[in-house]
């Protein structure tokens, strides 16, 4: 194997030697330190594109040095890319070679960068990975093939999806696969992986949608469907023609089916053409089903809008019952809708909610005495803060400063305020947006100098392969993300209970729930596992705060990522927003982001929404 100091000598000799001049694009070194270093995987993609297109030898020499001597996944990739993408005998063997000695996760990575490539070594390599053991590969594999118009690799796909056990990302992708290449024979199948194919195929089946609806016998074959006696294959049918004036009577039909997968379908249409036979089932779901179901009842019941001043009171009365008693994240979710909507009335339960047993009810007391902003929630205000610790510290004192525009340190000072002044107060007016305070900084402990106040938070840290870039302080941005965790966890009190998780094309929790941090040998626990954190691989933000809601303990996560989502089972940064929001209805937790290296829409409007902080650095 060729020495890279030697190779990149040859490389910059070669003009001469071979009587050329080098072509315009970049110096040799410049390049070599572009492919090593980044910035970003861009940056070392236009590297590697520079050797590999210098002639047979030289070029291809310091890649094959350099894949040779590199542990760096992004630099790895990128020379397989660019070989990839170059005819030839020298990059064809390269690739191949360099393929071989890749786990099956990273020579996925490296394929869907290949998707629009058809050189001889890449169809080689699809045609070998279509038969692979690990699934994702073979589907991808398949994927691109059948999108070239290959017959035989859209068949396989059909056989692959009506397996039994398939995972449900492994679903998803094969109806996204599927999709473009779809015949009118294929809905049954299709039905039956959005069945098991979770969120990815939802995700799938919205983006695919119109161009399922433009391929060939389609909507022929889904009004057929309309009389089937399976509910499945009807809900998929009412899906498809679900913008169809005609379908109208057979979603209200729907309705009233035994099925409850096929109610479901046919209300969520009927409420997203904002069709008024939805609201009694809405207000009848709200009242009584599964809790998810229950919390897009109010959901939708509030996209209704301002359209019925009688719905509007039916509404507000729903809310008023469900704030009382049922499931905490439906009583939450109900109180942080009347929030919104400025209902007075609510202002009297704000003392009751305060003492509650649960967190998350005391929390949405603050948010709400924020929201209808009256001075008869003031002195339960203060007498909470008396208790309070952690982040319910935070929201309180938060509650008090946006009503008063006044700030104390401590409760004691809170009280004799109100005690001297509180007669004769007056709230100011609302605080411009922007300017209320979102946090308390009474805490040392601080992450990217972020105050942490809560007691119950998980940290959720990118480690993808762009976290080794330099970071301007002469350490890379992991080592600067090392040190900032481990100065936080040596802050935090023993009584706050803890959690990390990593990720980069997978996730990777320290634990599955909060730890408690004055519990023995776990502090230096979590310094090992963040000693132990190597940058590799993409991005899967949406499965790591996945995982971060699903522990109902936490109410607060520090989020760090120097990139957006390039992989999991959401990439979309807008639907992501929207499925984060989602899983916080009923939850309240607070999302503090920090953005690495760039400003980040996406972690700024997650912070936003859920009243956190957002910093870059």
């Amino acid at each position: 194997m060729p020495n890279l100091e030697m190779s990149l000598h040859l490389f910059t000799l070669a003009p001469i030697l071979l009587g050329t001049l080098v072509p315009q694009g970049g110096n040799a070194r410049e390049m070599l330190a572009k492919l090593e270093k980044g910035p970003g995987f861009l940056a070392r993609l236009e590297a590697a594109r520079f050797f590999a297109g210098r002639s047979e030898s030289p070029g291809v020499d310091v890649l094959e040095a350099l894949l040779a001597e590199t542990r760096l996944q992004e630099v790895q990739k990128a020379i397989l890319v660019a070989v990839g993408e170059k005819r030839g005998v020298r990059t064809s063997k390269l690739f191949r070679e360099g393929m071989a000695r890749l786990p099956a996760l990273r020579q996925l990575e490296v394929l869907r960068l290949l998707g629009g490539v058809h050189t001889p070594h890449v169809a080689v390599f699809r045609l070998r990975a279509r038969k692979d053991g690990y699934i994702p590969l073979a589907v991808e594999a398949l994927r691109q093939d059948a999108a070239r118009g290959d017959n035989g690799a859209a068949k396989a796909l059909r056989a692959l999806g009506k397996k039994r056990g398939l995972p449900g990302g492994v679903a998803g992708s094969i109806l996204a696969a599927l999709i473009p290449v779809a015949r009118p024979g294929d809905l049954a199948l299709f039905a039956n992986l959005l069945e098991r194919g979770g969120l990815r195929a939802e995700l799938a089946w919205d983006e695919g949608l119109a161009a399922l609806r433009a391929r060939p016998g389609i909507l022929i074959a889904a009004r057929q469907l309309l009389g089937a006696k399976s509910a499945t294959f009807r809900s998929i049918a009412l899906r498809i023609l679900a913008s169809e004036a005609a379908v109208l009577s057979e979603l209200k039909k729907a309705l009233r089916d035994p099925s409850p997968k096929l109610r479901r379908v046919a209300l969520r249409i009927l409420v997203e053409r904002k069709d008024p036979s939805a609201l009694p089932v809405l207000l009848e779901q709200a009242r009584r089903a599964t809790l998810s179901d229950r919390l897009d009842a109010l959901e939708s019941l509030a996209a209704y809008g301002d359209r019925d001043p009688g719905l509007r009171r039916t509404f507000a009365a729903l809310l008023h019952d469900l704030a009382l008693k049922g499931p905490v994240p439906v009583r939450v979710f109900a109180l942080d809708l009347a929030a919104r909507q400025r209902l007075a009335s609510f202002g009297a339960l704000i003392p009751n909610l305060l003492r509650a047993s649960d967190w998350r009810l005391r929390i949405a007391a603050c948010r709400l005495a924020r929201g209808l902003r009256q001075k008869a929630s003031l002195p339960a205000l203060i007498k909470a803060l008396a208790k309070a610790k952690g982040r319910e510290r935070e929201e309180l004192t938060s509650a008090l400063h946006s009503l008063t525009r006044l700030f104390f340190l401590r409760p004691e000072g809170w009280k004799r305020w109100w005690a001297k002044a509180g007669a004769n107060f007056e709230l100011p007016p609302p605080p411009e947006r922007g300017q209320d305070a979102g946090s308390s900084d009474a805490t040392s402990a601080r992450f990217y100098g972020l105050p942490v106040n809560s007691l119950r938070v998980c940290f959720v840290l990118d480690v993808s392969g762009s976290m080794r870039q330099a970071s301007g302080t002469g350490q890379t941005r992991m080592q600067v993300a090392r040190r900032e965790l481990a100065g936080v966890l040596s802050k935090l009190p023993g009584e706050a209970k803890v959690n990390l998780i990593f990720f980069d094309s997978e996730v990777h929790p320290f634990a599955k729930h909060l730890v408690p941090l004055g519990k023995r040998g776990v502090r230096k626990k979590l310094l090992d596992f963040i000693r132990e954190a190597t940058p590799l691989g993409a991005t899967n933000l949406s499965d790591a705060l996945a995982l971060a809601f699903a522990d109902r303990e936490t109410d607060s996560l520090y989020i760090l990522s120097d990139g957006e989502p390039t992989t999991g089972a959401v990439k979309d940064p807008v639907r992501l927003k929207r499925e984060v929001a989602r899983w916080n209805r009923g939850r309240l937790l607070r999302l503090h982001c920090v953005s690495i290296g760039r400003d980040s829409p996406l972690l700024a409007a997650l912070a936003r929404h859920s009243g956190g902080r957002y910093v870059r650095k």
